[in-house]
């Protein structure tokens, strides 16, 4: 069953099977996840349907697929391939900020937990720019229903930059006139600066990892401040840095404003997808107000109930108005640099 949306956001990205060992040493197996789920759950709670585009194999059940079409995403985006693809990752944390993604047999072991039968054979693949990782986004790009394109703005999580490229200038030639992005590791290097110059041209915002964006300039710049400046120099609207001690930076292109935006403080439980659940609340908010202050708060706040619970979908199980309470709270606390 596929049910046609009148699709108003459109969000490219990877599926995973995953199997993930929370901060308490609790352990989910075999759940749908990846960075297109997580970004499109937060696009839809908070602004409206989203269009998937990601590539799952013939392996994928079909009972996942009728539950992201349950959850009020469009699907018709979603390519099968013919060749079987890894979509399984595994994430362990013994603290909110150290994630174990290789040796799951000795994790498993560590917390006392049966290794589950799903996992059998995985091992971690420590450069994901490899040739399925290219085929993944190849395939991404083909035969995007038409009337995605009559969309009114677009998320593109971490793929090649090739692709990423492509998949841009291909959404803007339609209605979409706001995107934002991720740059993929692999791009985040000095080798790549000319993919990133092109990927931050026009781009609505681009959100960065702290570590990435110093990888990326290294000798050239030492200041984050100056990173950014650098990055809207090319044409980005906005910049968001995840800081590595938590919490963002926020530079405004237009208005030469710089902020930093605190996280608000959880309980971490699992931090899974959390870069990926604060852009999608990032850009529903701001297809809504157009200010990337109140975009970058709404996106931190949507952080913080994510990394309270695990999967992509746990942010619609949060208590009405508690996104609103931690959003004025967030807002109190910013601080114009």
């Amino acid at each position: 069953m596929t049910i046609r949306h009148d699709v108003k956001f459109i969000v490219a990205g990877q599926i995973r099977r995953e199997f993930i060992i929370d901060v308490e040493g609790k352990a989910v197996s075999n759940q749908l996840g990846g960075s297109l789920l997580y970004a499109a759950a937060a696009v839809h709670h908070w602004g409206d349907n989203a269009g998937l585009l990601g590539v799952v194999d013939r392996h994928f059940p079909g009972e996942w697929l009728e539950s992201l079409i349950k959850h009020g995403l469009d699907t018709r985006g979603i390519k099968f391939a013919d060749e079987d693809l890894e979509l399984r990752t595994f994430q362990a944390y013994s603290d909110a900020r150290t994630c174990i993604c290789d040796n799951p047999v000795a994790a498993y072991a560590a917390h006392n937990l049966s290794y589950p039968k799903e996992l059998l054979g995985y091992l971690y693949n420590t450069e994901e720019s490899t040739d399925e990782f290219f085929m993944y986004s190849r395939l991404l790009l083909e035969k995007v229903p038409g009337d995605y394109f009559e969309a009114t703005a677009a998320h593109i999580c971490p793929l090649d930059a090739a692709s990423q490229i492509k998949l841009a200038a291909m959404l803007e030639r339609g209605s979409i006139r706001n995107i934002t992005l991720q740059p993929h590791r692999s791009t985040m290097i000095p080798e790549r600066i000319k993919d990133v110059v092109v990927l931050s041209k026009d781009a609505t915002a681009i959100f960065v990892k702290e570590m990435e964006l110093r990888n990326l300039f290294q000798l050239r710049a030492q200041d984050l401040w100056d990173m950014t400046t650098n990055l809207c120099a090319y044409g980005c609207r906005t910049v968001v840095v995840k800081k590595q001690q938590g919490g963002y930076l926020l530079h405004d292109a237009f208005s030469s404003h710089k902020y930093m935006i605190p996280d608000y403080p959880v309980r971490v439980n699992d931090p899974t997808g959390e870069n990926e659940v604060f852009c999608g609340a990032f850009l529903a908010a701001y297809q809504t107000t157009y200010d990337p202050l109140t975009a970058a708060i709404t996106g931190s706040a949507a952080a913080s109930i994510k990394r309270e619970g695990t999967g992509p979908f746990y942010i619609d199980a949060s208590l009405p108005g508690l996104d609103d309470a931690r959003i004025d709270t967030i807002r109190s606390r910013v601080v114009r640099m």
